[in-house]
């Protein structure tokens, strides 16, 4: 029935056409472009996937991230003392809606949240990222997650095979490593500490502690997409 009222509604629009139409001519061939280096294209590989046709199908399906927090698989370990993990925690009391928050209920929120938390000064590093990188569908759920998963791994989709993306908390400057080998991600919490203790003026960017680390956050991740990486 969804094929039938998508063939009326472009019947009524566009007219009749058949499959050696131009568009569909060019789809087509669009479609069966041979891949590099192994010059098979998307049909034959397809072919080739373990399981069929059908399991290359529900492997795109499922690496595609849709704003779905615990498909990233991903793992949590501190490699902080005793007082800065008490630090962290206590300069999270006195910020609105997370009392008993970790860094891990912090970046979950940072990651399901959508939207740039300070647009004017994000427009001021736009020259700062990669070319591949676009801020277009920031305000959709999940650009968050696809820009991490891409620095975290080299592929804006998630990866369904190997090791889970590993956080990591470290005593460092206010740059976030990640390494896309064995998909991991360093976090200083010295920085992170910094910004939960700054005072904020809600007449200028960053209006408040949570803007703040949201915005170093996601600068920090799309300064880290590069050359490197896969589309």
């Amino acid at each position: 029935h969804r094929s039938l009222a998508w063939a009326m509604l472009h019947n009524a629009v566009v007219g009749p056409v058949k499959t050696d139409h131009p568009y569909f001519e060019a789809f087509v061939k669009g479609f069966l472009l041979p891949c590099k280096p192994i010059g098979l294209d998307l049909s034959q590989i397809a072919a080739h996937c373990h399981g069929g046709i059908r399991e290359f199908v529900l492997s795109l399906q499922a690496s595609h991230i849709t704003g779905d927090y615990d498909a990233l698989r991903m793992e949590h370990s501190d490699r902080i003392c005793a007082a800065t993990r008490t630090a962290l925690r206590d300069a999270c009391e006195i910020v609105p809606d997370w009392s008993g928050f970790e860094f891990p209920e912090i970046f979950r929120e940072f990651l399901e949240g959508s939207g740039l938390p300070c647009p004017s000064l994000m427009a001021e590093l736009q020259g700062r990222f990669d070319d591949v990188v676009t801020l277009e569908g920031a305000s959709e759920k999940g650009f968050r997650m696809r820009m991490f998963c891409w620095a975290a791994t080299g592929s804006p989709h998630i990866l369904i095979d190997g090791m889970p993306i590993e956080r990591a908390r470290l005593l460092n400057h206010g740059t976030i490593s990640f390494k896309t080998c064995t998909r991991m991600m360093h976090v200083p919490a010295s920085y992170l500490l910094k910004l939960l203790g700054t005072s904020y003026d809600s007449e200028f960017e960053p209006h408040d502690v949570k803007d703040s680390i949201f915005h170093w956050l996601l600068v920090q991740i799309l300064s880290s997409i590069g050359s490197y990486n896969v589309v």
